[in-house]
């Protein structure tokens, strides 16, 4: 490098110090201007922000031979999308596809991450992020086992399979109480899958054509080959599986029986599960020593409760990992015990025994409610301590009642006919490559009957929810399959309007917010504004070309976001909003 001669040199550092006095304070720093918004602002501003990034997301187009894996919102790489997963990784036809986990921060995850290394086109991501939304929005395919976020709207192109994460014991949808309002987004969560996975024809009736009440409404696919996770369990070596969890630290010893207690959750969200870890531990304490050292006992809680139990010492060798696969568990053991866990359900493929212990049945069924009544489950139903330790002693020994081990079969017939080592293969076979020969496919659509969206203003106005009642109760619709939809409200007139409703159509209130930019929220007022001209609308003369197609993305986004997939024969808009009409953008 050329040497800069002596009074050049001198002459730059003279300038640089001046420079540098001009820039040094004179004065004490001047205090930042106080902010005038208020926390209320603030916090719409920043979901504003987040709802136009999403926005711009949806917009970009769908990246081929890329798959999307979610499983209960991130909480594990667990369940069904886990055995679809490992299935494809594993199948030379998809070596070059990017695969996509959505998994939350926490060491319970590095097993899996570790397991994952040598996979250069795997890439994680948190829920709710930027690139979560990114991820999700531009992946050609979707796997998840339970419902994606408000903002979720389905692009054009994508697959979605929606597997679910069991068979239900427990009432949900529709059938709770306040159902429409608890169980929308998974509705319209479903009403955007391409594809709906079902273990057998009582899944298929009981959840989603009568629970979730898609039977007439949703236009996709119910694939009815058996769930994926159980073709792992059907395959698994049960004695490996028992070495590694020995290797994990927990009490399963060579030679002895293995009792499985597995209980779900209790409380009303699974954001703020009231399981006792407490009353957990005892009774694992209880059967530990009842059962004595020819037996041991492990604990697997719902994975919403897992954490309540990591830190309990005394549950350091009982406790199962998150991370565990629970199909793989269940291959394992001797005995299950549970209480209202769909759990059951998968072990009835194993023909061994099961025991309910449901000290708080009346509560529970008062509450939450059952499918089946108590008396009617396929193993011996224990109230107390005394009679579950009785009851477990009995299903190690094998002496449960001939009765019994009928009833469990039959219910095995029923509930899972398929529990073959192919079930994933099906699936794949459908899914990614449409051969469906030896698949049993489901249409849940009714073709004899109309599908007609009513849309309507808040019900808490009763002259609103009197013409609602009027228009769904009309004579020449009695043979449609009419859906109400109308923003939720927990107003007592609203609420009583809503029970008048059920027989007459299917409610489905809205959720959340319209993803838009601040672009298209502006072109939407605008649209708003034109429409209440005196002379009547005139969007296409008062609005540019361009912005009428970037009105329309906005409305249809907005429309997928809501109904998904559903393609109504009719629209009834009682809202009088002065905006385009809806079947103006609908797919």
């Amino acid at each position: 490098m050329a040497r800069i001669p002596a009074p050049l040199a001198a002459r730059l550092r003279r300038a640089r110090g001046k420079t540098a006095a001009r820039r040094r304070p004179t004065s004490a720093p001047r205090k930042a201007a106080p902010q005038t918004s208020s926390p209320s602002d603030r916090k719409k501003a920043a979901r504003a922000k987040k709802l136009a990034d999403i926005a711009r997301c949806a917009a970009a187009p769908v990246k081929p031979r890329t798959i999307f894996y979610e499983s209960f919102g991130g909480n594990g790489a667990l369940c069904n999308p886990r055995s679809m997963f490992e299935h494809l990784v594993a199948d030379p036809a998809f070596h070059d596809y990017e695969h996509v986990w959505v998994l939350q921060s926490g060491p319970e995850h590095d097993g899996f991450r570790k397991r994952c290394e040598s996979l250069p086109n795997l890439v994680f991501v948190r829920r709710g992020t930027v690139e979560y939304f990114h991820r999700l929005l531009t992946a050609q395919y979707v796997i998840s086992n339970s419902a994606f976020p408000l903002e979720y709207s389905k692009p054009a192109g994508q697959v979605y399979v929606n597997t679910w994460h069991g068979i239900p014991l427990k009432t949900m949808g529709y059938d709770l109480p306040g159902g429409a309002v608890g169980t929308r987004n998974v509705v319209r969560t479903f009403l955007a899958a391409d594809y709906l996975l079902s273990s057998g024809p009582s899944m298929t009736q009981t959840m989603y054509r009568d629970a979730f009440q898609l039977g007439g409404l949703y236009q996709g696919t119910v694939i009815e080959t058996g769930l994926p996770r159980m073709a792992g369990q059907a395959a698994v070596d049960p004695y490996s599986v028992r070495r590694s969890l020995r290797n994990r630290g927990l009490r399963v010893r060579e030679g002895r029986s293995l009792v499985l207690f597995a209980p779900t959750w209790r409380g009303e969200s699974t954001n703020k599960p009231e399981n006792d870890v407490g009353s957990l531990r005892s009774v694992v304490h209880s059967l530990r020593e009842s059962l004595g050292e020819g037996c041991d006992v492990l604990l697997k809680v719902h994975q919403f409760v897992y954490k309540q139990g990591i830190d309990d010492p005394e549950l350091a060798d009982a406790l199962v990992p998150n991370d565990v696969n629970t199909n793989e568990l269940l291959a394992a053991v001797d005995v299950l015990i549970t209480d209202y866990s769909s759990v059951f359900f998968d072990y009835l493929a194993e023909d061994r025994p099961l025991v309910f212990y449901v000290p708080d049945s009346a509560e529970y069924q008062d509450g939450r409610g059952l499918y089946y009544s108590l008396d009617s489950l396929p193993g011996e139903c224990s109230d107390c301590e005394d009679e579950l330790l009785a009851a477990v002693q009995r299903a190690v020994q094998g002496t449960q009642s001939a009765e019994i081990v009928a009833r469990r079969r039959d219910w095995a017939t029923t509930h899972v006919p398929y529990s073959d080592t192919a079930i994933t293969q099906r699936v794949v076979d459908t899914v990614f490559r449409e051969k469906t020969a030896d698949t049993r496919l489901v249409t849940l659509r009714d073709p004899e009957r109309k599908r007609i969206l009513v849309r309507s203003r808040s019900l808490k106005d009763p002259t609103v929810g009197r013409d609602v009642i009027n228009v769904v109760r009309q004579s020449h619709l009695e043979d449609c399959d009419i859906t109400l939809s109308f923003p939720p409200s927990k107003d007592e007139i609203a609420l009583q309007t809503m029970q008048s409703l059920e027989d007459h159509c299917r409610l489905l209130p809205t959720a959340g917010a319209r993803v838009v930019t601040s672009e298209e929220a502006d072109l939407i007022e605008r649209a708003r504004q034109l429409g209440r001209r005196s002379d009547g609308p005139n969007y296409e003369h008062s609005l540019t070309a361009m912005e009428q197609l970037r009105l329309d993305a906005a409305l249809t986004r907005d429309w997928r976001r809501l109904f998904g997939d559903v393609d109504f024969d009719a629209v009834i808009d009682l809202r009088n909003e002065p905006m385009p009409q809806i079947a103006r953008v609908m797919p």
